[in-house]
């Protein structure tokens, strides 16, 4: 269940159009209704931190769209790479003594 819900996290900015990412970012890191701002309330940091308009933050939140909007396609890259690894290699490293998250 989590490996479902991570790779829907992970590939769902890749499946928006690029255009529209600007308006996704004012979304997230509106100061007032801000998806990340309510995040931080909930978990009780401080929470109305105006992300777009203070020089010192809206550089780390353009960094932080931009890197977001790539991971689906890292994601899958890396999803694909993983499972075309051959099953004898998983074989031989349980048969080496190997346990479940080294031989990973």
């Amino acid at each position: 269940m989590v490996r479902q819900y991570s790779e829907q996290f992970t590939s769902f900015p890749w499946s928006l159009p690029l255009r529209q990412w600007p308006w996704y970012g004012k979304w997230l890191f509106n100061a007032e209704y801000g998806i990340i701002n309510i995040v931080l309330g909930a978990l009780h940091l401080p929470s109305k931190i105006q992300w777009i308009s203070d020089p010192k933050t809206a550089l780390l939140a353009c960094a932080i769209v931009t890197i977001w909007s790539s991971v689906g396609y890292d994601a899958i890259l890396l999803l694909s790479g993983l499972q075309s690894i051959s099953k004898s290699y998983y074989e031989a490293a349980r048969i080496d003594g190997a346990k479940f998250f080294p031989a990973v």
